[in-house]
């Protein structure tokens, strides 16, 4: 089949540049110019910072690098090349050295909060809690996301419409990725003339940090932007999410046993509140950045979605966790096909602000949040920004926890034994103990069943056909939902096959498997159209992402610290890390020869002038056109 054609669609003065202005990257090339320092500064040569580099990313304690630092191996080869490896000698002058990197722009900052609880202590006054909450300033931290230029091409300034044209002239729109989908374009269109919107992306995950014993917990705020493209955000190694804070965790005891649920959300409201102020300003004036090209921008940063599970998604959305936190919908008639419109926010706003004088607040499930973090952001629909999850909503939930277990009923044993099995086949996991008595999965084992799920369950069930039909209506739908891109038509069958389940589901009612299908995960099903058409698809907005970020942004971390005020050190540990893995990016040492960290510049005018100094700047000069950082084949 010959390709399509693709039309691209853009609106006029968008994403304008307004200035030239040298990158961080290049300023500091430039500072090290100026110095008459090598690449590899504050290090001595190459080979020492190969080796902090290696200290740093094998996770060794300071203990380990201590010894390691006094290992006569390490003696002898200070010893035969003192020029090489004079930076330091024991570990504290290590840690100095990583601590004098240059990091990112957004500094950590400590809130401390004090929760007065209901709870009388023995002196009849009320108890007190003081919790911390650690959190960047956001607008730095978009600021560097935009301004990396390690990300290349892999950042757009602006919307862009797409378009399939077919041999026979059809036109179909196509949604990829957040600058192709309707939000961005939506939003652009009620910005001021060359405006450049920086769409939020926001993920939360309350993690367990203790394996064995102890309740240690991390409450981690992840953030990126969705002008990088999302096969860059997806991978954790290009570093496109990036932690935002740590809210408190904790079980809140000054308060009494029923009053911990709804204090708790309070207290999320109130710290989301503080780690996302700088984007009230930012958002309804917009900043100026300087971008990863280069050139500087009027920027408005905006809450575009939000990345959760269920539980978390109904705590952002300020409602019970038996409602939908993006429609109004009964609970009871979640699982029927009826069509809803997304919640009001100013409505239930108000009706949070004074309960009892608001008919939508029983009605809609909400709960007493006086002041959600969402209420001041400008341009912001809270419940447009809840995005599909296809970890939680899709393959923990729908897939395993509920379409596995109707399948199951009463046929375990010969599920078990259908999967068992299974013939050998590269690539293709292989359940030898079954899967009906397994209680946690991974995402890829969730993955690995809806492979060969269809073909175990064929002819089981052979006087009930529609239960393979549900099962086969799911599967696509979860297929098609995986989908890089999606078309108009695309999204037609996605809607197609949803029907076919809710026509055949039935028959889990009249075998007594199920009584009703009021679940919010199968309701959230009929959301999916209309998120991927506002958001783009679906792989770039999955709570995949900000899991595998808990491995170093905090159980890493946790496991480096002593267990004693365990946030702060990992706070620490991860700066050191960015540091680190910021020297090493593309932009940076990898367009830069070693063969310069031995060589002399000259420190005249007119080679300041082409390292991109900031006094001898003119036109749009690159630091890398210096005669000694040019890069040799």
């Amino acid at each position: 089949m010959p390709p399509r054609r693709l039309l691209v669609q853009h609106i006029q003065h968008a994403g304008l540049r307004s200035a030239p202005h040298p990158t961080s990257f290049e300023l500091r090339r430039a500072a090290q110019c100026v110095a008459n320092l090598p690449p590899c500064a504050p290090f001595a040569s190459l080979e020492e910072w190969e080796l902090a580099r290696w200290l740093i990313d094998s996770n060794i304690s300071q203990g380990q690098t201590e010894k390691f630092m006094q290992l006569g191996l390490f003696h002898i080869a200070r010893d035969a090349a003192p020029e090489k490896f004079q930076s330091f000698h024991n570990n504290l002058s290590f840690m100095d050295k990583i601590d004098a990197l240059p990091g990112p722009q957004a500094k950590w900052k400590l809130y401390e909060l004090t929760v007065e609880g209901s709870l009388l202590d023995e002196n009849g006054q009320k108890q007190t809690e003081v919790l911390d909450l650690w959190g960047r300033d956001a607008n730095k931290v978009i600021a560097d996301l935009m301004g990396n230029s390690e990300y290349g091409d892999g950042i757009s300034f602006e919307p862009a419409r797409k378009f399939q044209v077919s041999e026979a002239g059809n036109i179909e729109e196509l949604f990829d990725d957040i600058p192709s989908a309707r939000w961005m374009w939506d939003l652009q269109s009620s910005l001021p003339e060359g405006a450049t919107v920086a769409p939020v992306i926001i993920a939360s995950d309350k993690t367990q940090l203790s394996t064995f014993s102890g309740d240690k917990q991390a409450w981690p705020v992840y953030l990126t932007i969705g002008n990088i493209d999302k096969s860059i955000r997806k991978s954790p190694s290009q570093r496109a999410m990036v932690l935002l804070g740590y809210l408190p965790a904790s079980k809140l005891q000054v308060f009494s046993p029923s009053e911990r649920s709804l204090q708790g959300y309070r207290l999320f409201h109130y710290a989301m509140s503080l780690l996302l102020e700088p984007l009230v300003s930012s958002g309804m004036d917009g900043i100026d950045i300087v971008c990863a090209d280069g050139w500087i921008r009027h920027v408005f940063p905006i809450l575009a979605a939000y990345l959760a599970d269920h539980p978390e998604q109904c705590l952002v959305a300020c409602c019970k966790e038996n409602r939908c936190p993006t429609c109004p919908i009964d609970p009871n008639d979640r699982g029927e096909p009826t069509d809803t419109c997304y919640r009001d926010p100013e409505a239930s706003l108000e009706a949070m602000q004074d309960p009892s004088d608001s008919i939508h607040f029983d009605e809609e499930g909400l709960r007493h949040i006086p002041a959600p973090f969402w209420a001041k952001l400008p341009h912001a629909n809270i419940f447009t920004c809840i995005a599909p999850d296809l970890l939680h909503q899709l393959h923990k939930g729908v897939f395993k926890d509920h379409l596995v277990k109707w399948v199951s009923t009463n046929n375990e044993a010969e599920l078990d034994a259908r999967m068992m099995r299974i013939p050998p086949y590269h690539g293709l996991r292989l359940f030898k103990k079954g899967i009906t008595g397994v209680q946690q999965w991974t995402g890829n084992e969730y993955r690995q069943m809806e492979r060969v799920f269809i073909g175990a369950i064929s002819g089981m069930h052979p006087t009930q056909p529609r239960i393979l039909t549900s099962a086969r209506a799911i599967l696509d739908f979860i297929y098609l939902a995986h989908l890089p891109s999606h078309t108009s038509s695309s999204l037609l069958r996605l809607q197609h096959v949803l029907d076919i389940f809710h026509t055949n589901k039935e028959v889990f009612v009249e075998l007594g498997i199920r009584t009703h299908f009021n679940i919010p995960k199968i309701h959230w099903l009929f959301h999916y159209v209309l998120a991927i058409t506002n958001l783009g698809a679906c792989d770039g907005l999955s709570t995949d992402i900000s899991e595998r970020l808990h491995i170093e942004y905090c159980k890493l971390g946790y496991r480096a610290s002593n267990r004693r005020e365990y946030i702060q050190q990992m706070i620490i540990w991860l700066t050191r890390r960015e540091k680190q893995q910021r020297r090493c990016s593309n932009s940076y040492l990898r367009t830069t020869t070693w063969r310069s960290c031995t060589g002399t510049r000259s420190t005249d005018r007119h080679s300041l002038a082409r390292c991109g100094t900031v006094f001898g700047f003119h036109g749009r000069k690159h630091w890398w056109q210096h005669p000694h950082d040019r890069i040799r084949p």
